[in-house]
């Protein structure tokens, strides 16, 4: 039987079965005017689901190991080639420790004995028995625990004797004193060396040997030889040394000491010990000379002090000529010059007292200089009248200067140029000077003239009367010029005190002193 329904129930029916089935058969062809897209399928479940490989994250950690093999091995050769720098270091400067000191030792490192001869050295086995502290002071760690002796005789009619250090383990102190009992030779000059430190390894860093030279005169000596460089150097390795040197009673030609480290002390030579020529230099310490002025008990013809980063002072120290320098430390003390006297720093002051001697007709001249620091001086000028002269320089920066004349020769001219920034300047003379001055500083401060109230006595004594006159005052310069009697140009000196930003001062009353 066929049965045939209407147009819309036989369309109808297909379409609905094969919608609810899921699929739609091959022979029935959605409309065109229809936009069918079929759904998404049904996601897997999570354990089911097929895992892909990411080919960046293997390529991220192949590159993370080999920048990390890199920088390993970058590390390691770093590392390796340090150690072969300080190996190398280290097996040149126990080369030159372990030399053999009886050929020369450390001297022959050192050109300025190439010349020479190092004619004893002393070894490790060569000093003597070895003395320890007790435990008490060996818990003291700034105090070597050991502690060893040796001794070195020296001709004392040398035309020049030398006594030194060389190499970076080395410090200590220096004492030059007369020989007592039982040490008195008239012909020898005893040299004793102590040396201090923390192991017994350190003796086989240290050279110290009694020199010779014969070039341009006899020289000995006794020189002090350590490595200059030494690897990683510790508190252990640092050598300390006490030289004593006992001159006998005589006249000596030259002497010499050039120390780095060292502190040097000269003590009273009682006048038993004289020298042409004296030269002390040492850096990074002291140099103290202990000598009395009156009756002139040790004088020198020259004497040369020099020194850096410390001080230099002296009790009483007589020269014909002398110049004492430093750098970054202070210079104090009382001096006695007959020619000339430099004493000459940096960035630290100057506390002096100063005795200027002027004899046939020769001017006795004087250098106070030194920057950041200040200028504090009294000076007492000797001399015949008329004929002696006297030339002062006391020059600073940013500090004070203070020069006080305490007593002049009447007759007798006087320089004197004081000069600074930033701060006062003074300049106090007795009534003795005679002279034009000049006053300056910056704008808009007055100088100050200090004259006294008028009754001044005639220091020759011939009943002259003072006269001070102003010639030219504008703003912050004053000139003028003081003289006894009639003014004549001849036979005058000179004062200028300069400064700038800060008062100027000239004192002509000659009352004043620190």
């Amino acid at each position: 039987m066929i049965v045939k329904g209407s147009k819309d129930n036989a369309m109808q029916a297909p379409e609905t079965r094969d919608l609810k089935s899921g699929y739609v058969p091959v022979s029935i062809q959605p409309p065109h005017n229809i936009d069918y897209t079929a759904p998404p399928p049904p996601p897997a479940p999570p354990m089911y689901g097929a895992v892909v490989p990411n080919p960046l994250v293997g390529y991220a950690d192949t590159r993370r190991r080999t920048r990390c093999r890199f920088w390993h091995a970058l590390f390691a050769a770093l590392l390796i080639w340090i150690l072969a720098i300080l190996a190398l270091r280290t097996l040149l400067d126990l080369h030159i420790v372990n030399r053999h000191h009886p050929s020369g030792g450390l001297a022959k490192d050192y050109p300025e004995f190439d010349t020479g001869e190092a004619l004893q050295c002393i070894d490790r086995p060569d000093w003597s028995s070895s003395a320890s502290l007790s435990r008490e002071e060996k818990m003291l760690s700034h105090v070597p625990p050991y502690h060893s002796k040796t001794s070195f005789s020296l001709p004392a009619d040398a035309d020049t004797l030398s006594f030194l250090s060389r190499g970076s383990l080395v410090e200590g102190n220096v004492h030059i004193t007369l020989a007592s009992e039982p040490f008195v030779d008239d012909e020898t000059v005893r040299v004793e060396v102590t040396i201090r430190y923390w192991s017994e390894d350190a003796l086989d860093r240290a050279s110290v040997c009694k020199l010779e030279r014969h070039e341009n005169g006899d020289h000995y000596g006794v020189g002090i030889f350590t490595p200059q460089r030494w690897p990683g150097r510790a508190k252990q390795d640092q050598l300390y040394f006490d030289v004593v040197v006992r001159l006998p009673p005589r006249a000596y030609k030259t002497l010499e000491t050039d120390y780095i480290n060292f502190s040097t002390h000269v003590s009273n030579l009682q006048g038993n010990a004289t020298f042409e020529k004296i030269h002390l230099k040492t850096s990074n310490s002291l140099i103290h000379a202990d000598v009395c002025l009156f009756p002139g008990n040790a004088t020198f013809e020259k004497i040369h002090l020099k020194t850096s980063n410390s001080l230099i002072h002296a009790d009483s120290l007589e020269a014909f000529e002398g110049s004492l320098r430093s750098s970054n430390g202070p210079i104090s003390g009382r001096y006695n010059v007959t020619n000339s006297l430099e004493l000459v720093t940096s960035n630290s002051p100057i506390d002096t007292i100063v005795d200027m001697n002027s004899e046939n007709s020769h001017t006795a001249s004087l250098l106070l200089k030194t920057s950041n620091g200040h200028i504090h001086s009294n000076l007492f000028l000797h001399g015949p009248p008329v004929t002696s002269a006297f030339a002062v320089q006391a020059i600073t920066s940013n500090s004070p200067a203070d020069v006080r004349v305490v007593t002049q020769p009447h007759s007798s001219p006087l320089t004197l140029d004081v000069r600074t920034s930033n701060s006062p300047a003074i300049a106090v003379l007795p009534t003795a000077f005679e002279g034009p001055f000049i006053l300056r500083t910056s704008a808009f401060i007055i100088p100050v003239l200090r004259t006294g109230d008028g009754t001044v006595e005639d220091p020759s004594g011939e009943g002259r009367e003072r006269t001070v006159e102003v010639t030219r005052q504008i703003r912050s310069v004053l000139e003028g010029k003081v003289f006894w009697g009639e003014w004549t140009r001849k036979g005058k000196g000179w004062v200028h005190v300069t400064s700038s930003n800060s008062p100027v001062e000239l004192d002509l009353t000659g009352t004043r002193t620190r």
